[in-house]
């Protein structure tokens, strides 16, 4: 049997009628737990889905690569256009053959029932409407936002990111949807705030954002869904296209806004599909990640390593059209200030990994390393601090001053 898997080089339609006929015992868990000491990835069928899902991988067939291993909600760790729209595909075949099924019988996420020690799937699981919310939050996160806004018209306004748990009633274990104690719940009750700026960088901490300028902008409502938030922000994008100060202003409730809702942002929960800012794997992709090689070439443990890459240029590039329409001072200083934060995420991005590579990283906790890199990036990613300084006079500048110690230390030393 191993050796009849391992040695295809293309899993067609064909073998996988012959791989469940033949040997679709080994698939089940049963069969599983009789091939001896049972512990999870030492078992003849997980040999035989690491060799299937590879197979799959190299020959480009990502959805059922994917699915082999994981349930589609495990993209929330990385989330991936080319894998989702496969596994759309394969969702919505009408005439699958017994092994599609069983793959596809992987979609809906799971609980381990500690009783029974088994997974048993979650109940009411809306397939189409959480690819749809998920396809619109990551186009939403591109800044595209017409396509965010078809996606989103299929989603329901109820509608809530899938967590469940499992509770014992009466002798019998029933799973739960969980509910929120945040007034976010992945999809509803996104605050305007989400247009602001925080004065200080602190994820746990309540009423540090700022907002500016929301009154002349009367379609931002108080509090938003996705669907939402995108129609506002469409029109946003519309005023901002105009030569006034009004599209300047546009211009800056935007670029704050692809900024807080980075990994770096005080909203970076909106696109990551958490629920709150606080701390999680998906935040923590800024300091020498690695990539799992089974995800890498198969896909397995996918959720097991995050990785949401930000795009830096899209807020700044809102940024730069805000400054060359403002005339209030003020205004430029928030303009100036916003992208400051953003052009440290390009160094992050960018300046940060040039400078290890060209540096070696054998000395990178040493003192003079740490003073090379400070003045690397004093030279290479600080041209928005450089221009505030312009703007001492104004109020916006000593707020920053105040709170910001990268500013201040950057003025009182360059």
């Amino acid at each position: 049997m191993l050796v009849d898997i391992s040695e295809q080089k293309m899993i067609t339609t064909q073998f996988e009628e012959h791989l469940f006929k033949e040997y679709g015992a080994y698939f089940t868990e049963e069969q599983a737990e009789e091939n001896g000491n049972y512990c999870a990835g030492n078992t003849t069928k997980d040999f035989i889905i690491d060799i299937l899902a590879n197979r799959y991988f190299l020959q480009e067939d990502y959805g059922k690569a994917f699915l082999l291993q994981n349930s589609v909600t495990d993209l929330e760790y990385n989330p991936d256009l080319k894998i989702l729209l496969a596994i759309e595909k394969l969702h919505d075949k009408s005439n699958k053959n017994a092994f599609e099924k069983y793959i596809t019988n992987n979609i809906t996420p799971t609980v381990y029932i500690y009783e029974v020690k088994k997974f048993q799937k979650v109940p009411d699981f809306n397939f189409e409407e959480y690819v749809a919310q998920m396809k619109g939050s990551i186009y939403l996160r591109l800044g595209k936002l017409k396509e965010a806004k078809k996606e989103f018209k299929k989603v329901t306004a109820n509608f809530t990111l899938p967590r469940y748990y499992s509770e014992d009633e009466n002798g019998k274990t029933i799973i739960k949807k969980q509910t929120y104690d945040v007034p976010y719940d992945g999809y509803s009750n996104i605050k305007r705030d989400v247009f602001g700026t925080n004065r200080i960088e602190c994820f746990t901490c309540e009423g540090t954002v700022d907002t500016y300028y929301l009154e002349e902008f009367p379609f931002i409502k108080p509090s938003m869904n996705k669907a939402e938030l995108t129609d506002a922000l469409i029109q946003l994008d519309k005023i901002a296209e105009k030569k006034d100060e009004l599209a300047a202003k546009a211009n800056y409730l935007l670029g704050n806004f692809y900024f807080n809702t980075s990994t770096l942002g005080y909203f970076r929960q909106l696109f990551t599909f958490n629920i709150t800012n606080d701390n999680s794997p998906k935040f923590s992709r800024y300091r020498y990640f690695s990539t799992s090689y089974s995800a890498k070439f198969y896909f397995k443990n996918y959720s097991n390593e995050a990785s949401y890459i930000d795009d830096f240029k899209l807020p700044l590039a809102y940024l730069d059209k805000g400054l060359a329409l403002a005339q209030d001072k003020e205004l430029k200083a928030k303009l100036l200030f916003t992208a400051a934060k953003a052009e440290q995420g390009l160094f992050y991005d960018e300046g940060e990994p040039i400078f290890s590579e060209q540096h070696g990283k054998d000395g990178i906790y040493s003192e003079e390393y740490r003073i090379k890199l400070l003045q690397y990036k004093a030279q290479n990613y600080r041209s928005y601090f450089e221009k505030l300084k312009d703007y001492s006079d104004t109020q916006y500048y000593e707020e920053v001053k105040s709170n910001c110690n990268f500013f201040d230390y950057y003025v009182t030393h360059y």
